[in-house]
């Protein structure tokens, strides 16, 4: 078998001078005759501003990773071995406080154990007793820093007020984000376990207008979410997913996929039994990702909840929405205007279940991680001023029909 490139570069050795335009010319009224040169159809001016946001979180939180992996090093050399007396240091208002604070183990060792619980209450974080004794503890026997610690930690305490405002950044963008979620029907992809407002935005943010894609292989395909094959004579080899299609897209679906065949996730059944069979987690994620395609097709099209046989059933998409509310600290009214924008979207079958949720309170999810600080609305503002609205406009007989048209047109942002 003689490679085609090879053959191409031997055909001008004698054949020179024979012209290929009038071919060319062909094969190119051909293509346009098979709408290969068919343009990208435009998307609606709200879904470009929703994905413009969507984007500008993303790069932030990569650049947010990248700035605390060189965090880690300032703090082994200022503080060397304070991360493993913490589950997870970024979420815990004592460990950011003494990387801010402290120079050295040394000056710990100033403080008894009341006394580095009373310092820490004076800076606004609570540290219990046994938190305290087992930092002392530590102090004791870590290792002194370096002679340059007193320069590291002065480059520390600016790390992490970068760390702070890129977390504000962030928390803008999801807020933002969220503003287009709950007026589109991709709000109903929360009712799956395992997909958060990120994700679903995510996914909205990146593919658009639903009804533009007739099956829904044309949103995985779009996503080059199918295997690399070469094929040649017996030659039959097939490789990682392809280079090709939208790479923002792919990243979406492929964390989705991941995070749905989590411990937490809809389909973790469905993962363990292709565990059982040694797939590795990519071919799983990648999986999972083409069948999160057709189901979040599905749903969105028809509006409609989730329910699938081989899954876990639906959670409360109001419940998840009103505990993001909470996390990124959105005020009262406008946590009541997103509530009764989402509601809508809810099909009339799985409006009881919401109505028993927030009845009942399991819409709470007090495990769910808190990062430092208060929000401004907290659960209890929650369950005192957005539920009773909430139950009101749902047990209105006029209320109780599906949706007729989807809304896709957007305001500006707020």
């Amino acid at each position: 078998m003689i490679h085609p490139l090879v053959t191409n570069h031997l055909r001008k050795g004698f054949s020179r001078s024979i012209k290929t335009e009038g071919m060319d010319v062909d094969a190119i009224g051909r293509a346009v005759t098979g709408c290969y040169g068919s343009p990208v159809k435009e998307l609606p001016v709200g879904y470009q501003r929703w994905r413009a946001v969507h984007r500008a979180r993303e790069q932030l939180v990569d650049e947010r990773s990248a700035l605390k992996v060189r965090m880690h090093e300032r703090i082994h050399a200022v503080l060397p071995g304070i991360s493993a007396q913490f589950d997870n240091i970024w979420s815990s208002p004592t460990g950011m406080l003494l990387i801010r604070e402290m120079q050295s183990p040394a000056m710990l060792l100033k403080h008894s154990i009341e006394g580095l619980g009373k310092w820490c209450g004076r800076n606004g974080v609570r540290c219990t007793k046994a938190r305290s004794e087992k930092l002392l503890d530590w102090a004791a026997d870590a290792v002194p820093p370096g002679a340059v610690a007193s320069t590291e930690a002065a480059i520390l305490r600016a790390d992490v007020e970068q760390l702070a405002f890129l977390t504000k950044r962030i928390e803008l963008y999801e807020r933002q984000s969220l503003q287009f979620l709950v007026q589109t029907p991709f709000v109903l992809l929360l009712s799956i376990s395992g997909i958060s407002h990120v994700l679903a935005g995510g996914l909205g943010a990146e593919a658009g207008a639903m009804h533009l894609y007739a099956t829904a292989r044309g949103l995985s395909g779009r996503a080059g979410l199918y295997p690399a094959r070469y094929q040649s004579d017996e030659t039959d080899l097939q490789g990682g997913g392809m280079a090709k299609g939208q790479p923002f897209l792919r990243d979406v679906l492929m964390k989705s996929g991941k995070c749905l065949t989590m411990p937490t996730g809809a389909f973790f059944a469905w993962a363990e039994s292709r565990r059982a069979l040694d797939w590795c987690e990519k071919e799983i994620a990648a999986a999972m990702a083409n069948r999160y395609c057709r189901i979040a097709h599905a749903m969105v099209l028809s509006a409609q909840s989730f329910r699938h046989a081989a899954a876990r059933p639906g959670v409360s998409v109001i419940g998840k929405l009103l505990n993001v509310a909470a996390d990124l600290g959105i005020e009262s009214t406008a946590v009541n205007d997103l509530a009764l924008q989402a509601i809508v979207w809810i099909p009339a079958w799985a409006r009881p279940q919401e109505i028993r949720n927030l009845q009942t309170g399991e819409w709470k999810n007090s495990n769910r991680p808190r990062d430092y600080g208060a929000s401004p609305c907290t659960t209890r503002q929650i369950s005192h001023g957005t539920v009773p609205v909430l139950l009101k406009w749902l047990k209105k007989p006029e209320n109780q029909n599906d949706v007729a048209q989807q809304r896709l047109d957007f305001g500006p942002l707020v």
